[in-house]
């Protein structure tokens, strides 16, 4: 791994469960990382990552949830990574372009009211809510 350098990493995590492990990886690496937490910037998170992201100014976007991946990647801000020495991840962890690598357990569930809608009118998947008629909702 190279030595010295910085990364700007947007983190939708907690501080107090990102900032030990990016305080690590600076110790291990020798790269400073510029964090900028959702916690800090609210409601402005999303814009500016997006803004920023456009002004080649974002190395890495830690999320949460990959609905803020799938916007990325969407928008064409996203580009290929492919880790060097990164163990095989399964194929349903992966986008295919590899835009984006899910690395943590946090499952979705969808729930719908079933009186207000059928089964079949209900979203599937997390793919379903970037688009009409569940996008922005």
């Amino acid at each position: 791994m190279p030595r010295g350098g910085t990364v700007t990493i947007y983190v939708e995590a907690p501080r107090r469960n990102a900032g030990p492990i990016l305080k690590t990886f600076t110790e291990q690496s020798g790269i400073e990382v510029h964090a900028v937490y959702r916690e800090t910037l609210g409601e402005r998170f999303f814009p500016t990552l997006k803004s920023e992201a456009s002004a080649g100014k974002v190395d890495l976007l830690w999320g949460v949830s990959p609905l803020a991946a799938l916007d990325l990647a969407l928008a064409g801000l996203a580009v290929p990574f492919r880790p060097a020495g990164a163990r095989p991840i399964p194929s349903q962890f992966v986008d295919p372009a590899y835009r984006w690598i899910g690395f943590a357990i946090n499952p979705r569930v969808i729930i719908f009211n079933n009186e207000r809608m059928k089964r079949e009118e209900a979203p599937t998947s997390v793919f379903d809510m970037t688009r009409p008629p569940w996008g922005g909702r």
